[in-house]
């Protein structure tokens, strides 16, 4: 016993180094999506996210929810879930935009509000006319971009209502173009 016991002590102190080194880093998967996210000219259609990953919406949850990604790779995440437009990209949307009634506002704010329009347009409406009232004018004019965008006949009197209320003359210019007057 006494011969072996040096043996044994050298074999577990190295499993115990090993398994102190061996941390693992992100998977294969979320190494492509994040690839493919970290182009600035446009945003991978879910073809291209679907070869990356047997599950990309996870993945792009996982890489939205990482505090140690760039404000570009979270808000690209963010863009990209709209190509799964379900009940949990609407909770991770509505998850982004909480705390997002501070001045100035999150990236993300201006992401969310820019993509739920194409994946969600009729729930969007309501969540833009409400920002069109936000404290950061650049909030409001993304809320009348988005609105303006979306192809609802009574969109048009929100947006006219709300820039005749504003204070901000570019604010209000803006606002007006967004409906064509």
């Amino acid at each position: 016993m006494k011969r072996h016991l040096p043996l044994i002590l050298i074999l577990m102190v190295s499993l115990t180094s090993a398994s102190a080194v061996a941390t693992p880093g992100p998977s294969k998967e979320r190494r492509q999506i994040e690839l493919l996210l970290s182009g600035y000219e446009f945003t991978p259609d879910r073809n291209a996210l679907e070869r990356a990953s047997d599950a990309p919406l996870g993945v792009l949850f996982e890489i939205a929810d990482d505090p140690a990604v760039t404000p570009h790779l979270r808000s690209a995440a963010l863009h990209a879930m709209i190509h799964y437009a379900n009940a949990d990209v609407w909770k991770r949307y509505m998850h982004a935009l909480e705390g997002s009634w501070v001045v100035p506002a999150p990236s993300d704010t201006h992401v969310v509000l820019l993509t739920i329009p194409k994946g969600f347009p009729n729930a969007s409406k309501d969540l833009l006319v409400l920002y069109l009232g936000h404290p950061d004018e650049q909030v409001r004019m993304t809320a009348a971009h988005a609105l303006g965008k979306l192809d609802l006949p009574e969109v048009a009197e929100v947006i006219l209502a709300q820039a005749d209320r504003e204070q901000d003359k570019v604010v209000r210019q803006y606002m007006e173009e967004q409906i064509g007057r």
